[in-house]
C-alpha cells in the first residue's frame, strides 16, 4: 500500500487530514521531497517522521495543531524549507522552531544534556 514513488504531495487545507493520515503518508511515501499539509487538522507527527522521509526538501505544516515535534525531525538533512507558523508548538517552542532545523537540533541537544524548559517563564535575551 502507499505511494512508494510519489515525490510531491499537497493536501493543504484539507480538514480530513488527521494524525492517522499523516502516519499513513509517512509510512507509505518514502521518496517524498515536497509535503504541503498546511491548514489541516492534525495534532501529532509519528516519532519516526525524520527517519522515514530522508529525501524531504520542502515541508509545510503551517496552521495545524501541532504541540510538539519528534526528535527525528532533525534527521531531515536535505530539508531546505520548513514552515511551521500557526501551530501551538511547545516542544520545541514555536519561537525556536521558526528559526529552522538548526535551532531545533540545538534545542533537542540541549535537552539531552540536561537542560529543561519551562512553560511558565520565558526569558528573552
Amino acid at each position: 500500500a502507499g505511494c512508494p514513488s510519489l515525490a510531491s504531495l499537497r493536501v493543504a487545507f484539507c480538514e480530513d487530514v488527521t494524525d492517522e493520515s499523516i502516519k499513513a503518508i509517512v509510512a507509505g511515501c518514502p521518496l517524498l521531497k515536497h509535503l504541503n499539509a498546511g491548514g489541516c487538522s492534525f495534532t501529532a507527527l509519528p516519532e519516526d517522521f525524520g527517519d522515514r522521509l530522508p529525501n524531504l526538501e520542502y515541508l509545510n505544516f503551517q496552521q495545524n495543531k501541532l504541540t510538539s515535534l519528534p526528535h527525528s525531525i532533525v534527521k531531515l538533512s536535505k530539508l531546505k524549507q520548513l514552515a511551521l507558523s500557526g501551530n501551538p508548538l511547545q516542544e520545541p517552542p514555536l519561537e525556536i522552531a521558526l528559526k529552522g532545523l538548526g535551532a531545533i537540533r540545538t534545542y533537542f541537544e540541549d535537552l539531552g544534556e540536561g537542560a529543561t524548559t519551562s512553560t511558565v517563564l520565558k526569558l528573552v535575551l
